[in-house]
């Protein structure tokens, strides 16, 4: 199991961290481009385009995943796709119609920054959704390496086009959206081809048994959604609220940095655990689950919690070396939105006993409390402490959902800590810490030169150290890696003609 999850672990890392060095590329230029109060428009429109694609068909694109092994197994795939394409274009439509309404109701109301980035926005959101849908559709495939090719390709090809609509037709920031939005919709063909291949789509093939099952899997997420972007950026709005779009440009650095790196680690135990335990659990049950669980855990540990401690530890060289001057006090937050990054990741695990009990109306329940709880944070902390206010409600409400999706799913699933992991990791991360800061003491900095090879010594010294003191302590064996690669590379010719051959 353990080699399983790693091996998908990889296969998924391309997607994430490729297009996180462009997006650590693009920082320098797109703050050197824009002021932070620009950005921070264009930060409040994309967080409007996130909110209607987790509002309209994120839950349907949880339901692909959960699914598709289901309607595979009783050989239902031509119902499986009448039903999900049929959600997403209705929902669609209709939400996008409903947004441009609503955009031209508040045309008074908003300021003339943004007001033309909200239309970009809704743009991206329709063209979102239907990319989303396809790929989310490919990790209930377990077609990791096809995920990879689809994200990668359009996260730079939205950068391309969207520095092409800036420096070369002299567009405002907007163009930078419309660059995504056509990133995100050259591979949408290709992607309908690749999902549905041998398989025949037709309305007749919808069957309403089918369709309420994935429905009443989705609502629910619905609700959750909500709770996760409320959770996640209505913060930014808070901020705006208070403080002005100035210290949403600042607090925006924070994130960008710490999505690009936390957050890509964090992201491989949203996008690789559920196809998996949904199948285990369809076709092994529970004791099959909760291992993978487990190991799921420890590696969240192995993984994440180093890269936080290191983060945070080179917080302010990052941001002073990737960002304008004018952005550098946001380097203050970036410990507290990689915490947050990190309980993100283990409320992702946490939630696994109701996702694969179909309990998805707890899931729902959970996200709102928190959600309820972070709002309540913000407005108490953000008129105080400003972008840190915020950053501080982020970690506290994401540790209270941790605390509510474990106590939940307990009923459905056991999850089990690796306690003795869990030790090891805080004690080589403690040492690769104070290695780290040691490292940035004796060597200069003066210069940007200097700086760059300061960063890259520190995260050098640091991993190998880390990875050390885990062999000393137990934790990983040289050997068993080792041999890890040695049976992967074995059997990937075999995989890679499976998945390019006939189907």
């Amino acid at each position: 199991m353990q080699k399983r999850i790693t091996k998908d672990m990889l296969a998924y890392l391309p997607a994430k961290a490729l297009p996180a060095l462009a997006a650590f590329i693009t920082v320098p230029i797109y703050t050197r481009l824009f002021p932070p109060n620009e950005f921070g428009n264009y930060v409040l429109a994309t967080a409007a385009a996130e909110f209607l694609l987790l509002v309209a068909v994120e839950g349907l694109g949880q339901g692909a995943i959960r699914f598709y092994s289901a309607f595979k197994n009783r050989s239902g795939l031509s119902g499986y796709f009448a039903v999900v394409f049929g959600s997403v274009a209705l929902v669609t439509v209709g939400m996008t119609a409903l947004g441009a309404c609503i955009l031209a109701l508040i045309r008074s109301k908003v300021s003339s920054e943004l007001y033309p980035l909200l239309w970009a926005a809704l743009a991206l959101f329709a063209v979102s959704a239907c990319f989303t849908t396809l790929t989310n559709i490919l990790r209930g495939q377990e077609r990791s390496a096809w995920y990879s090719v689809s994200m990668i390709g359009a996260s730079f090809g939205g950068i391309i086009f969207g520095l092409l609509f800036v420096l070369a037709y002299g567009m405002n920031i907007d163009g930078l959206i419309w660059g995504q939005t056509l990133g995100l919709f050259l591979p949408i063909i290709p992607l309908i081809w690749l999902t549905t291949r041998s398989i025949t789509v037709h309305p007749a093939h919808l069957n309403r048994s089918d369709l309420t099952q994935v429905w009443a899997f989705a609502l629910p997420f619905t609700i959750a959604n909500l709770a996760f972007w409320t959770l996640t950026l209505a913060d930014r709005y808070i901020v705006e609220l208070y403080r002005g779009t100035y210290e949403v440009g600042l607090y925006a650095v924070a994130g960008k940095i710490s999505s690009r790196s936390i957050l890509l680690l964090v992201s491989l135990f949203i996008l690789v655990p559920v196809p998996i335990v949904s199948r285990l659990w369809e076709e092994r049950g529970r004791q099959a689950t909760e291992e993978a669980l487990t190991a799921f855990t420890r590696m969240l540990f192995l993984m994440v919690i180093p890269a936080v401690v290191g983060l945070t530890v080179v917080a302010a060289p990052i941001v002073r070396l990737l960002a304008d001057e004018a952005y550098f006090e946001g380097y203050r937050a970036i410990w507290l939105v990689a915490c947050a990054s990190f309980a993100l990741g283990l409320s992702e695990l946490g939630r696994t006993g109701c996702l694969v009990s179909n309990h998805t109306g707890l899931i729902a329940r959970n996200q709102c409390l928190a959600a309820g709880a972070g709002l309540l944070l913000n407005f108490i902390l953000v008129p105080k402490l400003g972008f840190m206010g915020a950053a501080w409600s982020s970690v506290l409400a994401f540790s209270f959902l941790v605390a509510l999706h474990a106590f939940t799913s307990a009923r459905y699933l056991t999850w089990r800590w690796p306690l003795k992991s869990l030790w090891r990791v805080m004690v080589a991360s403690a040492v690769m810490a104070v290695l780290v800061l040691l490292v940035q003491g004796t060597l200069p900095s003066g210069t940007l030169v200097w700086q760059v090879v300061n960063i890259l010594i520190s995260i050098a010294a640091g991993a190998l150290v880390y990875g050390l003191i885990l062999q000393a302590l137990g934790e990983i064996s040289l050997s068993h890696l080792m041999d890890f690669f040695k049976v992967e590379r074995r059997s990937t010719t075999s995989q890679v003609a499976g998945e390019t051959g006939p189907r």
